[in-house]
């Protein structure tokens, strides 16, 4: 909700979340750095720039590359496996329930269930990796842009060319009369 100019609305940033929420969240850190990253490149001021500048830039590619293989690794383990749907307790798991204890009090209380079939798990999944593709053709463009603002790499200044060492040369005169 902050008000930077992330190309990301906040559907998209619930999108994102739930997509890769089927994978591992550690994944999605370098995500939602390389927005944040990307942001404050693009207000970096460049005319002041240190002499790190050109090894920001190279750690800002780097997180790119990060982020991105994250994303690409996150669409075949959504699309190929199965959901992870956090049951647990007496001795149920995503493929066995067990719904009864022992004791229980005089009223029993009353368990419902709401399933659908995994095709539509399946389904939803390439619906999200097909919104994924199109919305990284315009997220890669806006971070191109802020990762280019002002200017794209600093020019190295010109090598000195080293002076040559000069050997001292031990010069004896010889007085050819005295020989």
């Amino acid at each position: 909700r902050l008000q930077l100019s992330i190309p990301l609305k906040t559907w998209h940033w619930l999108l994102l979340a739930i997509g890769m929420s089927t994978v591992n969240m550690v994944g999605s850190l370098p995500v939602v750095i390389w927005f944040f990253a990307m942001e404050a490149r693009r207000h970096y001021n460049v005319t002041a720039a240190s002499k790190l500048f050109n090894l920001m830039q190279i750690g800002l590619i780097g997180l790119s590359l990060v982020a991105l293989m994250s994303l690409f690794f996150t669409i075949p383990q959504s699309l190929l496996s199965s959901p992870n749907m956090q049951i647990t307790g007496n001795g149920s798991s995503a493929y066995i329930y067990q719904w009864y204890q022992d004791h229980s009090s005089d009223n029993l209380p009353n368990a419902w269930v709401f399933s659908l079939p995994l095709w539509v798990f399946r389904l939803t999944m390439l619906l999200w990796s097909m919104w994924l593709v199109f919305a990284l053709l315009k997220w890669i463009k806006w971070g191109w842009e802020c990762l280019s603002t002002g200017k794209l790499w600093d020019k190295l200044p010109p090598r000195q060319p080293r002076k040559k060492a000069v050997k001292k040369s031990t010069k004896i005169d010889i007085d050819e009369e005295k020989l």
